[in-house]
């Protein structure tokens, strides 16, 4: 899945939720606790929709309460919010129905490259997360798929060389291709003939972009996973955040921030709160991401550097919101200019990680604020050696081994820039990634995971 910048969403007249079939894949790709269900550009189109005037609505309202949040005030539902009994009513049928399939309007010719068009639907979601050309032969990929799915048996190698290889562009046309050819959904077979994590790859492979990014925002509010959110807050555009939210607030009835700040409040300690500041600037889509060299503000970045140096090393105690607010509002170019020109001006000099590393490092609650400054900070200088990072955390969560969801989340959404990751990962850690993942997983799962990181 590639992440690039695009122009903003076009608004589509809003529709009843009453009326909206809303996907429940949910946490199928977190666990096997729910049913399967259809996870394509269509719903997500149908939720873009039906979530327009409910969003505004939700965005207007969370802006007038911004002091309150800053002073630790959790958002109070508004009364022209969207209206929970009928969204909740239609999460909850769509929990108890049968699995269906609800394929949109796509090209009848999928092995034309231009499956993008300007009439086409998908594009509503392709100006956010770029599903890729078609470039490979959609109704041969069918049938082998069909062919590798036997009764009591599935021919991995066969799905894991075409799923594994293909953008969702394509992978969104073979399952439609399948669906009509065999009237069978492709998710619902892999499901039925594979097991446990090889299963649950298999869905999330399929699963569409913003849907995927969306339920593991979900998932890692309700477990309190700060990393996950980092990842994603951190890396998306802010388009793709704007559809996240907008997806969010259908399907679960409610929006991202409130959960947030639900969530991750901490009473009355300013250092617990901190953490929610941070994800609640990184979630308002207020960052630069003008990342042109040329359109560097030097006169901004040494003003910043200045700020910061004052906010911190130059006195006794920390300001720690001028750290939050610079590096979650700065362009990544900006970010990468200022590491220099802090190192190079400030007194002590300290690198602006040094500086944030003991800004940050008074107590334990404040801990992940550092980390997550510490990463953005890092992304912007050395985007690959980050996403290096991220996975060997998960290949190191634990004593107990790796972290599936996240090893799972990161092989899918950044296969696309395996090699460039690969190479840092050498370079960071004396070890390469492809034989740290072998020594650590097995069976299926460590064959699908491969195959997806072998150019």
């Amino acid at each position: 899945m590639e992440h690039k910048e695009q122009e903003t969403i076009k608004e589509s007249p809003p529709s009843s939720p009453s009326k909206t079939k809303i996907s429940n894949v949910a946490n199928k790709i977190i666990s096997e606790k729910e049913p399967i269900e259809s996870n394509n550009a269509s719903e997500i189109i149908d939720l873009n929709k039906s979530g327009d005037e409910h969003f505004n609505n939700n965005n207007k309202n969370i802006n007038e309460n911004k002091e309150s949040i800053e002073e630790n005030q959790e958002i109070n539902s508004n009364e022209h919010q969207l209206k929970n009994d009928e969204i909740n009513e239609d999460i909850k049928n769509s929990n108890n129905d049968n699995i269906t399939m609800e394929k949109g309007n796509s090209s009848e010719n999928n092995n034309n490259n231009n499956y993008h068009t300007e009439e086409c639907g998908y594009c509503l979601i392709c100006k956010c997360y770029d599903y890729g050309e078609i470039t490979h032969n959609i109704v041969e990929d069918s049938e082998i798929l069909k062919q590798s799915i036997k009764y009591s048996y599935v021919d991995d190698t066969s799905i894991n060389s075409i799923l594994a290889h293909r953008n969702y562009g394509e992978k969104e046309a073979i399952m439609k291709k399948f669906n009509d050819k065999y009237n069978k959904s492709l998710e619902i077979e892999l499901a039925n003939h594979t097991h446990q994590k090889y299963r649950r790859t298999l869905i999330s492979i399929l699963t569409e972009p913003s849907i995927y990014d969306t339920l593991n925002i979900e998932n890692s509010i309700k477990t309190k996973k700060s990393n996950t959110l980092i990842e994603i807050l951190l890396t998306r555009t802010n388009e793709q955040k704007e559809l996240i939210k907008r997806i969010y607030l259908v399907k679960f009835g409610k929006n991202i921030e409130h959960d947030i700040i639900a969530k991750f409040s901490n009473g009355n300690s300013v250092n617990g709160n901190m953490f929610k500041q941070l994800l609640i600037s990184m979630l308002t889509n207020e960052r630069d991401l003008s990342n042109s060299n040329e359109s560097l503000d030097m006169n901004l970045i040494k003003n910043d550097s200045n700020r910061l140096y004052q906010a911190g090393e130059h006195k006794k105690g920390t300001d720690h919101e001028v750290f939050i607010e610079i590096l979650t509002k700065r362009s990544f170019s900006h970010l990468s200019e200022l590491d220099n020109v802090y190192q190079n001006s400030n007194p002590k000099g300290h690198s602006l990680r040094k500086a944030i590393e003991l800004e940050f490092s008074q107590s334990q609650s404040i801990k992940q604020v550092k980390i997550s400054l510490l990463d953005i900070l890092l992304f912007s200088r050395e985007p690959y050696k980050y996403w290096a990072e991220q996975f060997n955390r998960a290949l190191k969560s634990s004593s107990w081994g790796i972290n599936e969801i996240d090893l799972t989340r990161l092989t899918i959404t950044q296969k696309h820039q395996a090699t460039k990751i690969k190479q840092a990962y050498i370079s960071s850690y004396d070890n390469s990634l492809i034989s740290e993942i072998s020594s650590k997983t097995s069976f299926r799962y460590k064959k699908i995971i491969l195959s997806m990181l072998t150019v």
